[in-house]
């Protein structure tokens, strides 16, 4: 945890999303035959006893977090910066990570697999949904399917065991399945059932979070969340000023929202990964041999603290450095290094054939063409460290700085050299959205088959990761302790939150 005691402008985190179309406008109004409640609550599930639709207010000293009721609340749709971060409290997957982004065991309850092909997932038993439903294993095959993260076939394999077939290995599955599990059928609802601890009491504006009796965990959770309705960025962090809401959620971002608070900052790493793109395809960048010398040309360190506000870490491995999956011997052999990418340029181009103070292939100097999204400041400032770096060490670059839109266009038409992107990875930091996917705006070309993942990445070198984002929860001074923000769950460990 970073304890800041000063006023500070805080930048807000993939706020930008709450402006996109994909979230919608949520129209749900409430059932007229009411919600059921579980058996463990006391009441037969087919009783038709009705949830309150006007939640009560917030009692003093209760937890009370914001939430956009006009956006979406749907675990697979959401793009609310706020509203997701519920998600994990209604909602559970086979798995959640833990702080090192291993997966633990959620809703499942044994795991096996003899080659990282197929693997069989037992499902923890006598655990329900919110609307009374018990989990089954049809309920998992659907909802994975739904969410189109495997790469391979999943069946249903018994009651509560479930086969998943890859196509390609992958020995950290269980960090991708930490997607939200929900009755078969459901996945379109506005806000269909979960089996997590909290499930959502009455509608729209009067939404809250009750606890969910019948939780197949045993954390001692809080009785109720009061959730606060916002329309714009501003109430939430005016609210958070006031005291209403216990805390919010920050990162860096497109949108600036000053106000002085004096606050207890809870970091949280995530899989939100900036990288430099090449054109492999046409150009300099077609040459696997500059890409190679390139890795050592990006001073990530100084991208990370003085380009983004140190709300990022620097990564050599495209894997939070967080994560037990980095390497560190890589991270030192492919760090920044001036002197390395002397020596591999003098390898490829052999010198300064005339004599400018810049490499030069067969007497034309070696220019390149790097485009950024201009409406990211952190990005351009971090694309004119990477062209000062690169004009430092012989290399003429011409920054383009876009829109949105033009810089979309750019990539889909690869003119360009080299962009500055970023990518929210999977929870098991495949890059395969990007070296074979819809992402992959080079055209690079990946090999069939490799014996060491990483040595063909660092000697072809595709991309360069750069950093990833941190995100950061922020509660007032001195009112909450033992906050342990995780990837995909800003609120993880609720139940061991101290209260001053």
């Amino acid at each position: 945890m970073r304890k800041i005691k000063r006023l500070i402008p805080l930048l807000l985190a993939l706020v930008m999303l709450l402006a996109l179309a994909a979230c919608g406008q949520n129209t749900e109004t409430p059932p007229t035959d009411g919600v059921t409640v579980p058996p463990d609550e006391n009441v037969p599930a087919d009783s038709g006893v009705q949830i309150p639709v006007e939640a009560p207010p917030p009692e003093t000293g209760q937890l009370c977090f914001a939430y956009f009721p006009a956006e979406s609340l749907n675990p697979f749709t959401c793009e609310n910066i706020y509203n997701e971060s519920l998600v994990k409290l209604v909602y559970e997957g086979l798995f959640a990570l833990d702080g090192d982004f291993n997966a633990r065991a959620a809703l499942c309850s044994k795991w096996t697999t003899e080659d990282s092909l197929t693997w069989v997932f037992d499902i923890k038993p006598d655990v329900y949904f919110h609307n009374g439903q018990a989990l089954t294993a049809d309920d998992v095959v659907y909802s994975l399917k739904y969410s189109g993260l495997i790469n391979g076939s999943i069946s249903k394999t018994g009651d509560l065991q479930v086969t998943v077939s890859l196509r390609h290995p992958n020995e950290n599955l269980p960090n991708l399945l930490t997607c939200p599990i929900v009755p078969s059928g459901a996945a379109e609802e506005d806000r269909p059932s979960g089996t997590g601890p909290f499930k959502y009491v009455g509608y729209g504006e009067y939404t809250s979070l009750g606890s969910f009796a019948a939780w197949h965990g045993s954390a001692d959770m809080p009785l109720r969340i009061a959730l606060f309705p916002a329309e714009r960025i501003a109430d939430v962090t005016d609210a958070f000023g006031a005291g209403k809401v216990s805390a919010v959620i920050t990162g860096y971002g497109a949108y600036e929202v000053g106000f002085t608070v004096d606050c207890d900052i809870w970091d949280c790493p995530t899989t939100i990964m900036h990288y430099i793109g090449f054109n492999c395809h046409k150009g300099h960048c077609s040459d696997a041999r500059l890409r190679y010398a390139l890795q050592f040309a990006i001073d990530r360190d100084a991208i990370a603290i003085d380009c983004l506000d140190t709300s990022a870490v620097e990564a050599v491995v495209p894997v939070n450095p967080m994560s037990s999956l980095y390497d560190e011997e890589l991270h030192g052999k492919y760090s920044f290094s001036p002197e390395k990418f002397a020596a591999a340029m003098d390898d490829m181009f052999g010198g300064d054939v005339n004599e400018n103070g810049y490499w030069d292939l067969s007497g034309w100097d070696v220019e390149l063409d790097i485009a950024v999204n201009g409406e990211s400041g952190e990005k351009v400032r971090a694309a004119e460290e990477i062209v000062a770096t690169l004009d430092e060490l012989g290399i003429k670059s011409h920054l383009y700085v876009m829109s949105w839109q033009d810089f979309n266009t750019a990539l889909e038409n690869r003119s360009f050299d080299l962009y500055y992107g970023e990518v929210r990875l999977t929870d098991d930091f495949s890059l395969m959205e990007i070296l074979d996917g819809s992402l992959n705006y080079g055209n690079f070309t990946l090999a069939d088959q490799w014996d060491d993942f990483y040595e063909y990445f660092f000697a072809r070198a595709p991309i360069v990761s750069v950093c990833f984002e941190n995100h950061s929860v922020l509660t007032r001074r001195g009112e909450i302790n033992g906050v342990s923000p995780v990837q995909g769950n800003i609120y993880n460990d609720i139940e061991k939150w101290e209260f001053n």
